[in-house]
């Protein structure tokens, strides 16, 4: 197993609503110079919190904020999300 810093550099909350939706969740990119992965989170989550709180784009130079998480990985594919923080 081994860990990698990943950028989240795109995001998109939709929210609970008109039987359509049953739950508030967050679809993101979070990427690097070797991966690029797309995933869910849900409400509740502290990965949720920051994300719905804090403005995410690829032009991180423009908003000062860079959302980062630690990804680990098994045999090239990603089990899992730890460690999300803003710098």
């Amino acid at each position: 197993m081994e860990t990698d810093t990943l950028v989240i550099t795109w995001k998109r909350v939709i929210r609970k609503g008109y039987g359509r939706t049953p739950k508030t969740y967050c679809v993101f990119i979070a990427q690097n110079e070797e991966h690029r992965h797309r995933r869910r989170v849900e409400e509740g989550t502290e990965l949720f919190d920051i994300l719905n709180k804090t403005i995410v784009s690829p032009y991180f130079d423009r908003y000062g904020k860079r959302v980062l998480i630690d990804g680990v990985y098994y045999n090239n594919s990603l089990l899992k999300i730890i460690n999300p923080r803003v710098l």
